[in-house]
């Protein structure tokens, strides 16, 4: 089952992902519990992606996230090649997050189809029973008013 992501959301995932964004670059290298906070920051669209539009919506929001942290992490931790490690384990945590956040939103709805689909065979067989009670009545009418009962 495919999902795509409407443009509304996308638009709202891609402000988020920027504004994480600006954020890193707006901050001095030296706050770096700041930084720590910012860089959790992008897992939130990365997760709304995934679980509105699907894995591949939230791997492409984990891309965006990437391609916008990569030169964050080049030109203000170049001098701190321990920080810069952890960083690039951090873009692999992006996908991985967002390959299993897609796949929990993917069984999410076909959850929500299955109960669905369920409580429309309800809503029509209580419609049969309905009927069928109203055609027995019909009939026992029949039989009263014409003394066959």
């Amino acid at each position: 089952m495919r999902t795509r992501l409407r443009l509304g959301p996308s638009v709202s995932i891609a402000m988020s992902v920027l504004a994480v964004s600006a954020g890193h670059y707006a901050t001095s290298a030296h706050a770096m519990v700041l930084h720590e906070v910012l860089t959790r920051l992008y897992y939130l669209p990365i997760v709304w992606a995934a679980l509105v539009g699907g894995s591949v919506a939230g791997l492409a929001t984990a891309a965006l996230a990437s391609v916008l942290y990569v030169p964050h992490v080049l030109l203000g931790w170049h001098g701190w090649p321990t920080i810069q490690v952890a960083q690039y384990g951090e873009l692999v945590v992006f996908f991985l997050v967002a390959v299993v956040s897609g796949r929990i939103g993917t069984r999410l709805r076909e959850e929500r189809d299955r109960a669905s689909a369920a409580s429309e065979q309800r809503e029509e067989a209580l419609r049969r029973l309905e009927s069928s009670m109203q055609d027995h009545l019909q009939v026992d009418r029949l039989r009263t008013s014409t003394g066959l009962a």
